[in-house]
């Protein structure tokens, strides 16, 4: 992943949210800064906590599944 990427975070998919987030800023150690739109503030996560692929994650919506 780099800038410029969009991403989903891994929990809000399995939450049901479907918003992508863009990767603004990458940082140390594996780290990412990510603008969610539906947001009103900048995000910090691992790599690990994100997603390109949304539709991976598509059998793991919990709210989906209820």
């Amino acid at each position: 992943m780099q800038v410029g990427d969009l991403v989903w975070h891994i929990d809000d998919l399995k939450d049901g949210l479907t918003v992508p987030g863009l990767i603004i800023e990458m940082g140390f150690m594996n780290e990412a800064t990510v603008f969610f739109g539906d947001r009103t503030f900048n995000e910090y996560h691992t790599i690990d906590d994100l997603t390109q692929h949304p539709a991976l994650y598509e059998d793991e919506n919990i709210m989906g599944s209820l």
